[in-house]
């Protein structure tokens, strides 16, 4: 029988703080959570294992902003208060049971799992909006966005799942997985099925060799907070030209669910590795992953740019409707990866490795349309903001020829993440995520010295990081109407640093 019980306390004052973003804008995040669980495993009768379980989470999140004033996005940054001001509730409860059957002889060996679990999840919110007003570069205002209806809005949703895998040896040097899953909830109204395999094997040569691939059709958990939207506030904005009178609006977004069934969102998965052993035990690996997802969950907008539809109704205010952000299963991600390893073990502790890494990761649901972000794509296709084609990565831990010290280093290079291009109306130009960061590089080297002490082991360390104090910015702006366009912000530099650990009691 296992119990146990986490609690989890987290506070981020001043959360996002930058070059761009002074402290009036940021938001104090505080979140808790506390999680208990419960398990049993039993034999039944014919060498049949029973095992049942039951885990239970509750999280609580809070956005604070650092006043009330009116937010402002202007093309030199940001202004004023962040317009949010949000208090989140979750909640999970899952039962598990499990049945691992007794392994039988056909065709090699076979060991059966099958097992069902049913979950209660619900997501509660309570937020509270101002609005936000984004500026032209000779500081007269562009447009201005607010909120009315009630940001109190809560869902839940109840999820079913069942399972069986077989773990199947047709040999000592092969073996093979194989397994089906079918999943039901409540708010997609359907069952879906994956099934998907995998082997490995490793034919008897005289320096090891090892091939592992697999192929897996999986399905994403229905996310409540994309449901909550069309219960959540509405935006409505009015367009300012230069000389301040009203160019259009003020004018409504809101969000939908659609009439007819979703499908749920699959993803095709596929992975190949093959490894061996190279000269001196160093040991080489190379895989290659490729995954393509199909219906997957977003917001479009169902009419037509720039035509905006006659007011709601009669009393609606003279708003008009420029926006209607309807829920549907048009996302479509696709991602390829592949990489090289080389690893080298060495007596002691000691050893090194270098990873190259080729990835792709494109969608055309790249921005998540919410009411909290003001930017405004038309085209939403383009590289992820993870999306890094080429990267390297190495450490290494090796003795010297003194006693008791060693050298540790940490290498990493790789292409710039991606970012988009905006105009001062907040508007994405061209595609998404179409322009990136300067390259990233670090190099940390640290030299580390172990002693005994009152028959304890210790190890105390001192070293660089950012070494060669490369310039790694975090931080651009990236408005294209600001004199500053291109500037890049937010190095850390070189540091020093200074650790010691407790490797355990002397012999």
């Amino acid at each position: 029988l296992y119990v146990g019980a986490l609690n989890s306390l987290w506070n981020a004052a001043r959360s996002g703080l930058g070059a761009l973003d002074p402290i009036e804008t940021t938001v104090d995040r505080r979140a808790r959570q506390w999680f208990v669980h419960i398990k049993d495993q039993a034999y039944l009768p014919r060498r049949v294992l029973f095992e049942w379980g039951y885990g239970a989470n509750r999280t609580f999140g809070r956005e604070i902003p650092q006043g009330q004033a009116i937010y402002r996005i202007t093309p030199d940054g940001r202004q004023g208060n962040f317009f949010v001001d949000a208090t989140r509730r979750a909640a999970r409860d899952q039962l598990i049971l499990n049945l691992f059957l007794p392994s039988f002889g056909a065709q090699g060996r076979h060991q059966l799992k099958t097992g069902f679990d049913i979950n209660r999840v619900a997501y509660a919110q309570d937020v509270r909006r101002t609005g936000y007003e984004t500026y032209r570069v000779d500081g007269t205002l562009r447009r201005r966005t607010v909120f009315v209806g009630s940001g109190e809005a809560r869902v839940a949703n109840y999820e079913l799942a069942w399972y069986i895998q077989d773990h199947w040896r047709l040999r000592p040097s092969l073996l093979v997985q194989l397994g089906l899953r079918g999943d039901w909830d409540q708010l997609i109204h359907t069952w879906s099925w994956a099934p998907r395999i995998g082997l490995a094997w490793m034919p008897l040569t005289a320096k090891p060799i090892k091939f592992t691939g697999g192929f897996a059709l999986t399905h994403d958990a229905t996310h409540l907070r994309l449901f909550v939207r069309p219960l959540d506030q509405y935006s409505v904005t009015t367009y300012f030209r230069p000389d301040g009178t009203v160019e259009r609006g003020p004018a409504l977004a809101r969000f939908s669910h659609p009439l007819d069934r979703l499908a749920r969102p699959r993803y095709q998965n596929w992975f190949v590795a093959l490894e061996r052993e190279w000269i001196r035990g160093i040991l080489w690996r190379a895989d290659f992953t490729r995954r393509r997802g199909h219906n997957g969950f977003t917001y479009r907008n169902l009419l037509y740019a720039g035509q905006p539809s006659a007011p709601l109704t009669p009393n609606s205010g003279g708003f008009i409707v420029e926006a209607i952000y309807t829920l549907t299963n048009q996302r479509r991600d696709a991602y390829d990866a592949v990489g090289l390893t080389l690893k080298q073990t060495l007596s002691g502790g000691y050893g090194w490795l270098f990873h190259y890494c080729w990835s792709r990761a494109r969608s055309n649901a790249v921005l998540d349309i919410n009411l909290d972000d003001p930017i405004v794509a038309e085209l939403n296709t383009g590289p992820m903001p993870w999306d890094t084609p080429h990267r390297v990565k190495a450490w290494g831990y090796f003795p010297t020829p003194w006693k008791n010290w060693a050298v540790a280093f940490l290498l990493e290079w790789r292409v710039g993440f991606p970012f988009s291009v905006v105009d001062d109306e907040g508007r994405v130009v061209g595609q998404v995520n179409a322009h990136r960061f300067p390259n990233f590089f670090e190099l940390d080297l640290h030299m580390e010295r172990h002693f005994e002490f009152r028959r304890h082991r210790w190890a105390l360390r001192a070293g660089a990081n950012n070494l060669t104090g490369h310039y790694n910015p975090q931080v651009v702006n990236n408005n294209i109407d600001s004199p500053r366009f291109m500037t890049f912000y937010g190095s850390t530099g070189r540091s020093i640093n200074f650790r010691i650990r407790w490797l355990g009691r002397s012999q």
